[in-house]
């Protein structure tokens, strides 16, 4: 749990960094929300990627980027209103935005789908969702205006250097919190008798997908809702092929394909039923529809106990 917290703390410093970075660099702002914010908040994931495949564990490296995915559309988008209700503050996002990025997670969802159920990821799997992450983000660039713009206060910024080196030290600092999660469930699966699959699938990715949920809940009391579609979705398309990838290519790893698959499935369609419900209701994020998102974040634990 302490190794767990640390990850949340760390990814938060590590993202703010980079975010102080990018005004520093005088970045754009969508960069922040879509890119930068997404995959800072993503380092949990990447860190585990790396540290599980190449200790040979790749039900934890699968398990916890496909669950993640599931965690952050379903409970990110699902706490969202309740907190809206809070802070008195309406959600609504560019149809076009829900669309376009809703687009990419199902497609990255599919060719994820295609490559663990041969139960082996390989080189050349990695390299196709890298280049599909690659593709993806290029075609972003492309068709979504960086409108975007935040309220950039009055402070006095560090230089690019600093931020550089906080970067790193949060980098390090992960690695070592990321491993003894993964020493951790591995021998709690044994002390236990659980499948690994099933604890990357579930308590891991919701410890993992804590921090774009954090971002997500802060950038709502800024009324920041395009930043908040941008990190939630961005940070599904990062897990979907970046993250989960970024390990095998490295170092090749076997998986179990009829967990991975029938948990994928599970994800895909649940991603595809959110992206639509938002879509269909003009990007609009009612208390219904978090109440719906949250009914299928809950079916889950009964589900993954019957297939995995």
């Amino acid at each position: 749990m302490a190794s767990i917290l640390l990850v949340d703390i760390l990814s938060k410093k590590t993202v703010d960094s980079m975010e102080k970075l990018a005004h520093s660099l005088k970045l754009s702002p969508v960069l922040i929300g879509l890119f930068l914010a997404s995959l800072g908040t993503d380092l949990p994931e990447i860190m585990n990627s790396i540290l599980s495949s190449y200790m040979k564990e790749g039900d934890i490296n699968v398990g916890d980027s496909l669950g993640s995915v599931f965690a952050q559309i379903t409970l990110g988008f699902g706490v969202l209103p309740f907190a809206a209700g809070l802070t008195l503050k309406k959600i609504r996002f560019k149809k076009k935005h829900v669309g376009i990025l809703g687009i990419s997670l199902i497609v990255c969802l599919f060719m994820l789908l295609s490559i663990v159920q041969t139960g082996y990821f390989s080189r050349f799997n990695a390299l196709i969702l890298l280049g599909t992450y690659l593709c993806i983000s290029f075609i972003h660039g492309l068709v979504i205006p960086t409108k975007l713009r935040l309220k950039r206060e009055e402070v006095a910024y560090r230089s690019p250097l600093y931020y550089l080196v906080m970067i790193f030290l949060g980098f390090f600092g992960l690695t070592l919190a990321t491993f003894v999660i993964i020493k951790s469930i591995v021998f709690l699966c044994k002390f236990f008798g659980v499948p690994k699959y099933f604890i990357s699938f579930t308590i891991l990715a919701i410890s993992t997908s804590l921090p774009e949920v954090a971002a997500s809940i802060a950038a709502l009391e800024r009324g920041l809702t395009g930043i908040i579609l941008g990190n939630i979705l961005g940070s599904c398309i990062v897990d979907a092929s970046l993250s989960i990838a970024i390990g095998p290519l490295f170092f090749p790893v076997s998986i179990s394909a009829d967990a991975a698959l029938r948990s994928g499935v599970y994800t895909l369609l649940a991603s595809f039923l959110v992206v639509l419900s938002l879509y269909a209701n003009k990007g609009r994020l009612t208390l219904s529809l978090g109440l719906l998102f949250l009914l299928l974040y809950l079916i889950m634990f009964p589900y993954s106990i019957y297939i995995i």
